[in-house]
């Protein structure tokens, strides 16, 4: 007779159960998928002020602080940069996801940076540290 036995169909549903119980709830947290997001989108935001600095020959301001990341021409981001999609270059930070850093990072027109800057993005037992180097504004995990 061809099939699989009864221990052996067992045994495969015992492993998809333990799968099941620890792996499912990975997938179902929000949290997790936001702060894994969000770190990406702002390492490709402070990437993008930087070249856009260069692109300018002008100074472009990173202001982190009141749940967004913004990309201004100015300390008091009265003139925000432009976004590629058009508008206002903004990141609002996800609900259950927290960054901490500096409150402001500049990029000058050579695209080098104020200082050097390290961002830790942090929510769903995601924590993701960005890192600016001070010299270059070389931008990595």
């Amino acid at each position: 007779m061809r099939g699989f036995t009864l221990v052996e169909l067992v045994v495969v549903i015992v492993i998809l159960g333990i799968l099941a119980v620890v792996v499912a709830p990975r997938f179902f947290d929000r949290a997790t998928f936001d702060a894994r997001g969000f770190s990406d989108e702002l390492a490709q935001t402070v990437r993008f002020a930087q070249k856009l600095a260069v692109a300018q020959h002008g100074t472009i301001h990173v202001l982190t602080g009141g749940g967004q990341v913004r990309v201004c021409w100015d300390v008091a981001c009265s003139q925000p940069a432009p976004s590629p999609a058009g508008g206002a270059l903004t990141r609002v930070i996800p609900t259950g996801v927290s960054v901490s850093g500096p409150a402001a990072l500049s990029f000058d027109a050579l695209g080098r940076p104020s200082s050097g800057a390290s961002y830790n993005v942090s929510g769903g037992g995601v924590n993701r540290t960005l890192t600016v180097e001070a010299e270059t504004g070389y931008a990595h995990f």
